[in-house]
């Protein structure tokens, strides 16, 4: 197995690092690190550079695999991911949400699964840091996150709860509104807040997340007819409750954050080999219609 991975970032320095675990050939392609792939074919390629310039990445590197992995979010807007979607038509391509692979995610999904709360009435999802806290050392008003042009802002930065909410509830999207704005004093031309409503037949749900919070939280809230989880993803805590407000289930995770971009790249080389099939949460088409619910055109919201 040889990987091209394409950007050498903090996530680009990671895949290829992890590639090199597993024991595959890897090259980068960097301009920033003046680094070139040597080799004209590739079984996997990896798309880490900014969001902003992903269609450009793979208009460059579409005739070099057949299979690609692209880091969330897809593109900086709906009409890019159209138009990486087309480009790679007959490929087989996956986003980088590497939470599907959290084992609280993953906990989360089986309880749901097992209908054990019964119907959600109403699902919370929140997620706030701080961003000049993200990369230690780095100056984060020059971090594409910062930059409005380069596909930064906190709805597409954290666009996995937006992912995974849908993986946990797979009801068609009746209605969409959403805030996006900049609030706080960071130095940023992007959005440092989000807030997004979410209805379906039997529940709502809100998404908020936002750049600005010293103290950052990360959770997910589920009140049932017949019970309220709680999961706790800084923590790596989870605890539900019974109707009665007896605590059924607790249990702290020990989470190895680099496990999860390993296993997401382990899948993806079972995808490849036709050993795994597809898990639409992770494929083209559901990046696209989260490009959908972040579109700050609503025009662009098609559902």
């Amino acid at each position: 197995m040889n990987i091209a991975v394409i950007g050498y970032g903090s996530i680009g320095q990671r895949h290829a690092q992890n590639g090199q675990k597993l024991g595959y050939t890897v090259d980068v392609y960097s301009n920033h690190k003046n680094k070139k792939l040597r080799n004209i074919q590739y079984d996997l390629v990896i798309v880490a550079t900014k969001t902003s310039d992903h269609l450009k990445n793979i208009k460059q590197f579409k005739n070099i695999s057949n299979n690609f992995f692209i880091e969330k979010p897809l593109a900086a807007n709906y009409k890019d991911g159209l138009a990486i979607k087309k480009l790679l038509t007959g490929k087989k391509v996956r986003i980088g949400y590497c939470l599907i692979f959290n084992p609280i995610i993953k906990k989360v999904k089986e309880v749901l699964d097992k209908k054990s709360l019964g119907n959600i009435s109403f699902a919370q999802i929140y997620a706030g840091s701080y961003l000049p806290d993200w990369r230690e050392g780095v100056d984060y008003r020059k971090r594409y996150s910062a930059k409005k042009e380069e596909g930064g802002g906190v709805e597409l930065d954290l666009i996995h709860e937006i992912n995974y909410t849908q993986y946990f509830f797979k009801d068609k999207i009746m209605e969409a509104s959403s805030y996006f704005d900049k609030v706080s004093k960071l130095e940023i031309s992007s959005h440092d807040f989000a807030h997004i409503v979410l209805k379906q037949k039997s529940r709502l749900i809100t998404i908020t997340l936002n750049y600005f919070q010293l103290l950052p939280e990360r959770y997910v809230k589920l009140i049932g007819q017949e019970g309220v989880l709680f999961a706790d993803l800084i923590k790596n805590e989870i605890a539900i409750f019974d109707k009665r407000l007896k605590k059924v289930y607790g249990k702290k995770f020990d989470i190895d954050i680099n496990q999860m971009y390993i296993d997401e790249i382990k899948s993806m080389i079972k995808f490849i080999a036709g050993k795994e099939k597809q898990q639409p949460i992770l494929g083209i088409d559901q990046a696209i219609r989260d490009l959908h619910i972040v579109a700050s055109d609503t025009n662009e919201r098609l559902f």
